[in-house]
């Protein structure tokens, strides 16, 4: 299946279970010939492993243009269907757990040990998933679905929640 609804249920364990579904959808995508080719030829250039990570935080917000699930629906995409998007028209679409799941999966198929960030806003309601890799003892931010941020930035957040691939 390239695109799966989902019945995640309320509340918490609506995050519980979309961003474990996340790991698993990532989990099996960094074992596609699709995937670890497309991560080969992005991490080509870049011999340092930060400029690694940052080649495919970059690449993914070229070819992913981000657009809200519709409402009512939680939907997690494939990513090696939104490669397949990719190569076909030269862009995706997806939401935030759509990018963050492409981007694990790309980071995994290159080595790295990757994972998302889950935050929310003072209402202690988690709304955003993006990722995060761990280098030399630190763990990075990664959030593709904001075009002005830099690789490293961080969001304002009063609760957050890192789940590791």
């Amino acid at each position: 299946m390239f695109a799966e609804r989902l019945d995640i249920g309320k509340g918490g364990d609506a995050i519980r279970n979309t961003v474990a579904h996340m790991a698993r959808i990532a989990r099996f995508g960094n074992h596609q010939p699709m995937l670890i080719l497309t991560v080969q030829n992005i991490i080509r250039d870049h011999p340092e492993r930060r400029e690694q990570a940052r080649a495919i935080c970059e690449w993914v917000k070229e070819h992913v243009t981000y657009t809200r699930d519709p409402k009512g629906l939680e939907m997690v995409q494939e990513p090696v269907f939104m490669i397949t998007q990719i190569n076909v028209y030269g862009r995706a679409t997806g939401d935030c757990d759509d990018m963050a799941t492409l981007m694990a999966a790309l980071l995994l198929a290159a080595g790295f040990h990757a994972g998302f960030r889950v935050i929310g806003p003072r209402d202690f309601r988690l709304k955003h998933v993006y990722n995060i890799v761990a280098l030399h003892g630190e763990t990075i931010p990664m959030d593709a679905t904001e075009p002005d941020f830099q690789f490293g930035q961080e969001h304002s957040y009063f609760i957050k929640k890192d789940v590791w691939v």
